[in-house]
């Protein structure tokens, strides 16, 4: 059996939880989470003085994601959890990554649509518009639904314009 290409992918080194711009949203699965995050997002990428144009991109971005985890993302049906998506936004030196997690274990491939669909191009997109993506499976002891485990986390990540915010100098947006 083959390896799963994105099953090496889990998060680089990078101590996101230590940003100081970060953001942590939990939706019940329903077809309006991805409205919600793109509203969520804005009202952060905003508040961190994140550019309109690179902001309209990362609201693309994580709904693309959400979309995936609301289809493709169910839990166990034999879990007693509620069945959630989690998002996660930090905002570090210009770069921006927006994590999701779901119950699902089965991590996402990307499709091939042809001209006649009317879905199948969201991880085409993430791949158009992130600067890179990929996708990881949660420890087996947070596999219980909870909030913090999920089954999996699917994240990009992606340059940012950062113009003065406050409490970071301008155009730094460091996060730190």
């Amino acid at each position: 059996m083959d390896a799963h290409p994105l099953a090496l992918t889990a998060p680089a080194p990078f101590a996101w939880s230590k940003s100081r711009h970060q953001a942590e949203w939990q939706f019940v699965r329903d077809p309006r989470c991805a409205g919600g995050a793109r509203l969520l997002l804005h009202e952060h990428a905003d508040e961190w003085g994140i550019a309109a144009d690179s902001a309209d991109t990362a609201a693309l971005l994580v709904s693309e994601l959400v979309t995936n985890a609301y289809r493709y993302g169910a839990a166990v049906p034999a879990s007693t959890s509620p069945d959630l998506i989690t998002v996660r936004c930090f905002l570090a030196f210009g770069l921006l990554r927006i994590e999701v997690s779901d119950g699902a274990t089965e991590l996402p491939r990307p499709r091939h649509a042809s001209p006649d669909d009317v879905s199948g191009r969201g991880l085409a997109l993430v791949t158009a518009l992130a600067d890179r993506w990929g996708a990881y499976p949660a420890p087996a002891d947070c596999r219980s639904g909870t909030p913090a485990g999920g089954g999996k986390t699917v994240w990009c990540e992606l340059t940012v314009i950062v113009e003065a915010a406050s409490g970071s100098g301008p155009g730094f947006g460091c996060g730190w």
